[in-house]
């Protein structure tokens, strides 16, 4: 007879709020109340560490950065957890500021790896300073999972970190 008919569908998403919500707060008080003792071992194990050296006990200090590699890789584990949940939850703010990243590179390279493994790490801008808006925090995370990757996968050859500009855009190797 030609009528249109209009149909209207709702679904209640409460409950999948809830569980949702639920979730990321399950996943942040986890992720805390893992970090918290971990932190702690990995303070212990530095203090230790330089106590060792200190008594000239090379050997000894350097069996604790086993403990802290294991302590940090923890750490990054848990990171990852609470960030892909705060991620899935549209809940991940980006931090951006403005940054060179060769400096950030030196920085950060010196930061996180492991004094056995700096001499072999080598950070090499090409083309000057290059400048970008960007959450350093969320590129340590990146840098740290491919220098943690490029360690254990390339044997005792020297690992490479390389910054250049491409475009407009800042490129890390």
């Amino acid at each position: 007879d030609g009528r249109l008919v209009r149909m209207e569908v709702a679904i209640d998403i409460t409950e999948r709020k809830v569980a949702q919500q639920f979730r990321d707060e399950y996943v942040g008080l986890i992720s805390h109340d893992l970090l918290n003792p971990l932190n702690a071992v990995m303070l212990t194990a530095q203090v230790a560490r330089r106590s060792l050296l200190k008594k000239g006990l090379a050997a000894e200090a350097h069996s604790l950065d086993a403990v802290f590699a294991g302590a940090r890789r923890m750490n990054t584990l848990i990171a990852d957890l609470l960030e892909t949940a705060r991620l899935e939850a549209g809940h991940l703010v980006l931090r951006k500021r403005s940054l060179d990243l060769g400096d950030w590179a030196v920085q950060t390279v010196h930061r996180i790896a492991e004094p056995a493994a700096r001499d072999r790490l080598v950070v090499r801008v090409e083309d000057g300073p290059v400048h970008v808006l960007a959450d350093p925090g969320r590129l340590d995370r990146v840098l740290e999972n491919l220098l943690s990757n490029a360690l254990k996968y390339s044997g005792d050859a020297p690992v490479t970190v390389a910054v250049r500009r491409q475009a407009e855009e800042g490129v890390v190797s």
